[in-house]
């Protein structure tokens, strides 16, 4: 399946790694960069890796939720008739959940 990245997944990247450059420097920064996009490919070749995300549970897209650093997750769908993985958001985990919500609605 092809990865398609929705322009709010890829400002969420950058923001996260705008943090970590600003946190831990250059080189932790483009490691969780690597590291992050190497886990989001993998659901290329393993679609349903992800759990349906329950704080989405009842929007009708079916959005689904893989953790690819400790505190951050992937909010995507499958679109098995297009054969295309959509990434919607990057999600840190230490927000508050009624803030994932609110940006689907």
């Amino acid at each position: 399946m092809k990865i398609v990245w929705e322009k709010a997944a890829l400002a969420d990247l950058r923001n996260q790694l705008v943090y970590c450059r600003k946190h831990f420097g250059k080189r932790i920064a483009e490691e969780c960069k690597s590291e992050m996009i190497s886990r989001a490919n993998i659901l290329a070749i393993f679609p349903y890796a992800g759990v349906r995300e329950p704080l989405l549970d009842g929007e009708p897209e079916g959005f689904r939720a893989l953790v690819i650093h400790p505190n951050v997750k992937i909010i995507y769908c499958v679109n098995e008739s297009q054969d295309v993985i959509q990434i919607y958001r990057l999600w840190d985990t230490r927000m508050s959940p009624t803030k994932l919500t609110r940006r689907f609605r």
